[in-house]
């Protein structure tokens, strides 16, 4: 179940920002005034396969994948994000829905709603 993580880093000019967190996804919300502005929904991290859905208000949204940052021989460096057009949007709704029962109910079923509403714009 995704549970909220207190106390998380705020960045100036960002929104306020609060994290929820399991061992398959980690949940990222951006606030102004109490209205929320944006999300960034990362899954995939139980399988070594994480992708990251990013979506903010007025803007389009792409799956990226996750880069490590590794590369053989070399240190490990900053993850990245990189776009490969690769997003089962059913799938990642229905298992985020289950993964955040303990949630307020309208904010899980705004984002599962956005989950379903993308569409990949190049």
């Amino acid at each position: 179940m995704l549970i909220e993580i207190k106390k998380v880093r705020q960045i100036p000019n960002e929104g306020f920002r609060k994290w929820f967190t399991d061992k398959e996804f980690d949940l990222i919300i951006w606030y102004e005034e109490d209205i929320m502005v944006g999300f960034q929904l990362c899954y995939g991290i139980k399988n070594n396969n994480e992708r990251a859905l990013t979506w903010h208000k007025g803007h389009h949204y792409t799956p990226p994948m996750v880069h490590a940052g590794q590369a053989p021989y070399t240190k490990n460096m900053t993850p990245i994000l990189i776009s490969d057009g690769i997003f089962n949007k059913s799938e990642v709704a229905e298992n985020f829905r289950e993964h955040a029962k303990e949630m307020e109910y309208g904010l899980v079923d705004f984002i599962y709603s956005k989950i379903l509403d993308y569409k990949l714009i190049k």
